[in-house]
């Protein structure tokens, strides 16, 4: 290898370091471009993945209740939060929506096992009931099937979910499009 010779001050008067602002400009544009066009699939995401959470958490207190229920031999219930900690009412007209909260609790004393609060604006939970109860067996104890649509205001995809609570007391959640609403 040939060393390099010295940089004559008469060839280059100055040594350039850094960008030119044509350079940080035109890196600037495209960045925004790119930005611009992954924003609504990150948007999306999120969405996603808050629905998947909000369901996980209504599928575990259920799951809660009845794993609590068979140990105990006894009855547990999930119902809609009201003032406090205590359920709301079957005759009040929030009974069926669950965005609002929910707790977890053993029906003979009323032992709350679980509180969880209010859901995320733009969320909405509604069931065909205002609660769920678990016999000694795990089962549901008006042995009739329950289901619970958990929705987003902006959904665009499959972001909603369908929660089910069969009359064994089994709990199953699915994705479901957002254009199947029950």
């Amino acid at each position: 290898m040939r060393p390099h010779a010295p940089v004559s001050s008469t060839k280059m008067p100055y040594l350039a370091l850094g960008y030119s602002l044509i350079e940080v400009l035109v890196a600037l544009a495209l960045l925004s471009i790119l930005l611009t066009l992954a924003a609504p699939g990150m948007k999306q995401l999120i969405t996603s993945n808050r629905s998947t959470a909000y369901g996980d958490e209504l599928v575990r207190s259920f799951e809660l209740a009845r794993s609590t229920a068979i140990a105990r031999r006894t009855k547990i219930e999930v119902c809609t939060l009201g003032n406090g900690n205590s359920c709301r009412s079957n005759t009040d007209a929030d009974w069926r929506n669950w965005h609002k909260g929910w707790m977890v609790r053993a029906t003979p004393g009323n032992e709350v096992l679980a509180v969880h609060g209010a859901l995320g604006e733009g969320t909405a939970v509604t069931g065909s009931s205002g609660a769920v109860e678990f016999d000694a067996s795990g089962g549901v104890s008006d042995s009739v099937p329950q289901q619970y649509w958990l929705r987003f205001t902006n959904c665009s995809r499959k972001e909603d979910r369908l929660i089910e609570v069969n009359a064994s007391g089994r709990v199953s959640i699915n994705a479901t499009d957002c254009s199947i609403r029950g």
